[in-house]
């Protein structure tokens, strides 16, 4: 799965939802928000009101289910 966009990072969650890859940690707080976007069977789940110009997470995981970074 290719992204072509400025404004994602790809980062990958192990199944204890840690962040395998180093760096990325602060792409996770952008403004008040700490959602991410989850990647399943090539479904994707969006977070609401995406700021343009912001760098939000892309993730590519074992889960099941929407993962929200409280």
């Amino acid at each position: 799965l290719n992204i072509i966009s400025n404004e994602y990072e790809i980062a990958t969650l192990d199944t204890k939802g840690i962040l395998k890859n180093t760096g990325y940690e602060d792409y996770l707080y952008c403004g008040d928000k700490k959602e991410i976007i989850s990647f399943e069977n090539e479904l994707v789940s969006f977070i609401k009101n995406v700021e343009p110009r912001k760098k939000w997470i892309v993730v590519i995981s074992d889960f099941k289910e929407f993962i929200n970074i409280a």
